[in-house]
């Protein structure tokens, strides 16, 4: 996690797990968390 963040830092990131045991990202500046969604991959 410390890695991704170090990227991810550079554009005002970060990543989190939280308490439903997701990663999600939060911008630095506006505090604005992702909402995971299923993501459906064509076969």
């Amino acid at each position: 996690m410390r890695q991704l963040n170090e990227v991810l830092a550079r554009e005002g990131f970060e990543a989190f797990c939280a308490d439903d045991r997701h990663c999600h990202l939060r911008h630095i500046g506006t505090k604005t968390v992702t909402v995971p969604r299923s993501i459906r991959i064509a076969r």
